[in-house]
């Protein structure tokens, strides 16, 4: 509950829930919670398995009293923000035990995004899974604090991780974009992906923002004007054990500085039927690999009316 005003049942207090969904005991001492800051240390509490505990501040748990038994109040716990969050968990060591990257906009319901409901996770057995295994909580009070989430399934995940982009975060690294979260046994995997023409990849890690974005580093750079094809092979996984498909590829270069001319505007639409929109079309000439979040486009009658492109996506030869 990271937006609760206005209230639609429940106290107007920010709070999160935890579900111990192992076969263990668990005491919450031993676990740390941050949004981005320090990591702050959980109250004593022993969370049996299959059970709930919602976390808030000390006055805010008492508030909660009314609606769960489940709430105990925590020393320092993060303020949540209304837009989005990252919220992660972990043991004193510093390990991940769980992390969400939760946005605003993961509320379904545009009058929700207003305040006063929770966002439930779905699916607790698809871990992996970000604003897929998410829901607005659908019943009132708005929310289920210590109980089942309102919105709770069980439908497996059968869908294969897909590599939807690649993008250069410089000469010797890349940044791979899947359809969903990876097991990171395999996502940590060098012979997983496979690029060609061949460059030896020296390690890859998820990122620590998503488990669906992961990032190699290369033994060797890559290339200017070498347009390069990497591949996810089929020795990936994602958490509920579906294989990557081994056929998606995505082509990635190394950006580089337009000369003159290397990228025309070729087709414009000025004044468009009712209900269409303006557009450019840019049109790369050259034998280059240009990144768009450098280009602009400007007004040559209104030296002000300048906007920056800012789309992160590489344009390529011929494209």
């Amino acid at each position: 509950m990271s937006d609760p005003t206005p209230s639609v049942g429940l106290p107007e207090v920010e709070w999160l829930e935890l579900h111990n969904r192992s076969n263990k005991v668990i005491n919450l001492n031993t676990l740390r919670l941050s949004d981005g800051g320090l990591p702050r240390a959980l109250p004593d509490y022993l969370l049996y398995p299959d059970s709930f505990a919602v976390l808030a501040t000390a006055t805010n748990a008492t508030a909660l009293a009314p609606f769960t038994t489940a709430a105990l109040g925590m020393t320092s716990f993060p303020a949540l923000n209304n837009t989005g969050d990252t919220l992660t968990l972990t043991d004193p060591s510093g390990q991940v035990i769980d992390q969400v990257v939760y946005l605003a906009t993961w509320q379904e319901n545009t009058t929700k995004r207003d305040g006063g409901w929770t966002l439930e996770r779905s699916n607790p057995d698809l871990p992996c899974l970000e604003q897929e295994n998410w829901r607005s909580c659908p019943v009132l009070p708005g929310g289920t604090p210590g109980k089942v989430n309102a919105s709770l399934q069980n439908t497996p995940d059968t869908e294969a991780p897909r590599l939807l982009a690649a993008f250069p975060v410089d000469a010797f690294a890349l940044e791979l974009t899947f359809s969903e979260g990876l097991d990171k046994s395999t996502a940590t995997d060098p012979t997983a992906y496979r690029i060609d023409p061949p460059l030896a990849i020296a390690s890859a890690t998820p990122a620590p923002e998503s488990r669906r974005v992961v990032r190699l580093v290369l033994q060797e750079p890559l290339e200017p004007g070498t347009v390069y094809a990497l591949t996810a092979t089929n020795l990936l996984r994602d958490c509920s054990g579906n294989m990557a498909a081994g056929t998606d590829t995505a082509l990635v270069g190394l950006p580089e500085i337009p000369a003159p001319l290397d990228v025309v505007v070729n087709e414009v639409l000025f004044n468009p039927a009712t209900g269409g929109s303006d557009f450019v079309e840019l049109y790369n000439r050259s034998n280059k690999v240009f990144d768009l979040q450098n280009f602009f486009l400007a007004n040559f009658y209104d030296a002000s009316d300048v906007r920056g492109i800012g789309l992160k996506r590489l344009l390529l030869p011929g494209e």
